[in-house]
């Protein structure tokens, strides 16, 4: 068993509620709501890849982070 420091393990379950929030909600809720499930997915990926735990999405992550498509989308 790993065992993470309080703050790490915070941070990486905040990014992760936060993704789970959005990509649960119905599209028929907000048309934004997709998009901002798969920017807050891609903010989550590197929260572990900035704590040093390298994940196999990284790369489609960082493409998403520099998109504006979802980095100066207007989501409600």
């Amino acid at each position: 068993m790993i065992k993470l420091h309080p703050e790490t393990a915070e941070a990486i379950v905040d990014a992760f509620n936060d993704y789970g929030t959005w990509s649960n909600m119905d599209s028929t809720e907000s048309s934004g709501n997709q998009a901002y499930a798969i920017y807050r997915k891609a903010q989550a990926i590197m929260v572990l890849v900035d704590l040093g735990i390298p994940h196999f999405l990284e790369d489609w992550a960082v493409k998403v982070l520099e998109d504006t498509f979802y980095t100066e989308a207007d989501y409600k």
